[in-house]
């Protein structure tokens, strides 16, 4: 049975080494959590190469740095530095246990530049790919105030908070996608394949076609005249449209198009007010002024809008003295009475902070009711399509095979 190398904190916060015997590493780890230990790094012993870093699967080509990957990441610094370990030696754990190479250059350069006296913020600020205004700020806030553990574990939150949106969209969506797919497979075969096929028979009986089978027919002529220009069109198509959508004008027209559309406008304005609610409170606890919050919070919120409402909030109104309040008081459209009202109250008391906290909550939870409607209406649109689209080319096969059955008799 394997051994294998670990490093972990105990109840009482200090560092504890050792090895232990397991089948895999997960195993190892859960032996370690069953004894109350927190694993820092878990390695094989005698392992050279890249099997110390987990086997020769995690070599890959294209590697990037994921959400969990962060999450892990800042959970794994806060615990080692509330251990009492330096944020040098925390990163130098790290190092040793990473499985991605990008990841090891990241907390090499990382290391390096503690030894140089360059702070950890500064590091992440030169990924913008990967870390965000929000990330390396409240870093910066964490390593002025001395509280860097708790600004780690705040950063760890939000990014779940943001991973857990992200997957309960996937979830909600993955259905009809799945039903656009399958429908998508079913014409292609019926257009590409079986149809072609058929008309040839058609000719021959010297029947004229019904116009739905000749628009059909003609499709079908199209589609496979050649298989592979048509796959490289499709192809060069969707680049196209995912190069173009990150253009800024093309990204304020689909803005646009986005907020006049009933149930995807209410649901789009909860997931921004929701975001801007937690970071803001984030930010706000960790110190940063509110100006400086709210630039950072724009940056954080997706829709172009409140982009928008929140950098002429921090620019104009409140850098002349006018309550955060009664600034966003004049955008009622994005920004409702239930928002303005405990904005006041919060800035009145000195608690902005404190009343950002259930306004968030309050927005998650609406943001699962509008996703759990959205998919409701959905799915019967898309089977409504899927029957018109699926029927329309079955009919355009039926109707001449009729035709073809009454010439024979």
């Amino acid at each position: 049975m394997p051994i294998f190398i670990y490093k972990a904190v105990k109840s009482d916060r200090t560092i504890t080494e050792g090895e232990i015997e397991a089948v895999k590493k997960s195993e190892a780890a859960e032996i370690l959590e069953k004894r109350g230990l927190t694993p820092l790094s878990i390695t094989i012993r005698g392992a050279r190469g890249p099997a110390a870093r987990g086997g020769w699967q995690n070599i890959v080509i294209f590697q990037s740095i994921s959400v969990l990957d962060k999450i892990l990441m800042m959970r794994h610094i806060s615990t080692m530095i509330k251990a009492g370990m330096s944020l040098k030696e925390a990163i130098e754990v790290l190092e040793e246990d990473a499985t991605k190479s990008v990841l090891r250059d990241l907390f090499y350069q990382a290391k390096f530049n503690l030894e140089k006296g360059v702070q950890l913020s500064e590091t992440f600020a030169r990924f913008p790919k990967y870390f965000s205004p929000i990330v390396v700020n409240l870093l910066k806030a964490g390593e002025a105030s001395g509280n860097l553990e708790q600004v780690l574990d705040q950063i760890s939150a939000q990014l779940n908070k943001e991973n857990e949106l992200v997957r309960k969209v996937r979830s909600a969506l993955a259905y009809p996608i799945i039903l656009l797919i399958a429908s998508f497979g079913v014409v292609v075969l019926l257009i590409g394949f079986v149809l072609p096929r058929l008309a040839n028979i058609f000719a021959q009986s010297g029947i004229r076609l019904p116009l739905i089978t000749r628009i059909f027919v003609a499709i079908s002529k199209v589609v496979t005249f050649n298989i592979f220009l048509t796959l490289g069109v499709i192809i060069a198509l969707v680049f196209f449209f995912l190069y173009i959508r990150k253009l800024p004008k093309v990204k304020s027209v689909l803005t646009l198009a986005y907020n006049r559309t009933p149930i995807l406008k209410d649901l789009l304005k909860k997931i921004a007010l929701g975001r801007f609610c937690w970071i803001l409170n984030i930010l706000l606890k960790s110190g940063i002024p509110i100006i400086d919050a709210l630039k950072i919070t724009a940056t954080a919120v997706s829709n172009q809008a409140y982009k928008d409402i929140l950098k002429n909030a921090a620019e104009k109104d409140i850098s002349k003295g006018m309550t955060l309040g009664r600034s966003l008081g004049y955008h009622s459209e994005y920004f409702p009475r239930l928002v303005t009202s405990m904005i006041n109250v919060g800035e009145k008391t000195g608690n902005l902070e404190t009343v950002l906290i259930p306004l968030a909550a309050f927005y998650d939870d609406e943001v699962d009711n509008n996703l759990k409607s959205l998919v409701s209406i959905l799915e019967p649109i898309l089977l409504l399509i899927v029957g018109f689209v699926v029927g329309g080319v079955a009919l355009s096969i039926i109707l001449p095979v009729y035709q073809v059955l009454n010439v024979v008799r």
